[in-house]
């Protein structure tokens, strides 16, 4: 089974006052991190979608491997990315959609939503932290018309609400799923938790 990655990296980063993309965790941006894991992963391919001071970013941006979509309706929502995303995914039998400002996420827990994917042949698997879902989540191709159909400032997980029957809750044992950094406060937590 065919699974393509889609980045998603093209917001504004309103809350955080600069690009998350380029915040720095460990010696490497954020977008680095969900670069360098999605190439590590057990990926067909590897899509990034950029909108927001796209050049800057890719400037600062190993992307050597990687599939670059620039989204220039970025201002509508993160709804244009998921489908700027899809459209570039191609025929495929999932598409894994990855947050870009995820730096904790492992090459691992890819692994563990994409071979569950592959063994079950769910319509979708979401990671499970704790009790709490989190990110990114494997879209298969019965979802992907009313990916289609998103507006406005969202993403999947409204269609895999209205859908549970079809989603495979996937517990994993990392964090890293459920934390994204969307404040100069959470940025500065995560830096300390590193000890950098």
């Amino acid at each position: 089974m065919k699974v393509h990655s889609v980045i998603l990296a093209a917001g504004r980063s309103s809350r955080m006052g600069q690009p998350k993309q380029l915040l720095t965790y460990q010696g490497r941006t954020f977008l680095q991190h969900a670069v360098d894991s999605a190439r590590k992963a057990d990926l067909d391919r590897v899509i990034l979608v950029l909108g927001h001071e796209a050049e800057r970013v890719l400037e600062k941006t190993d992307v050597r491997g990687v599939e670059v979509v620039i989204n220039r309706e970025y201002g509508l929502g993160q709804s244009t990315s998921v489908i700027k995303g899809l459209e570039a995914a191609g025929e495929c039998d999932g598409v894994l959609f990855q947050l870009g400002d995820q730096p904790l996420m492992k090459a691992g827990v890819l692994n563990s939503i994409i071979a569950c994917f592959r063994k079950e042949n769910p319509g979708a698997v979401v990671p499970v932290y704790q009790g709490t879902r989190g990110n990114p989540a494997l879209l298969g191709k019965c979802f992907f018309d009313r990916i289609r159909t998103l507006r406005g400032d969202t993403g999947p997980r409204r269609i895999l609400r209205d859908d549970p029957d079809r989603v495979r809750l996937l517990s994993v044992e990392d964090e890293g799923i459920v934390r994204d950094i969307d404040t100069p406060e959470e940025w500065a937590r995560l830096c300390v938790e590193s000890g950098k």
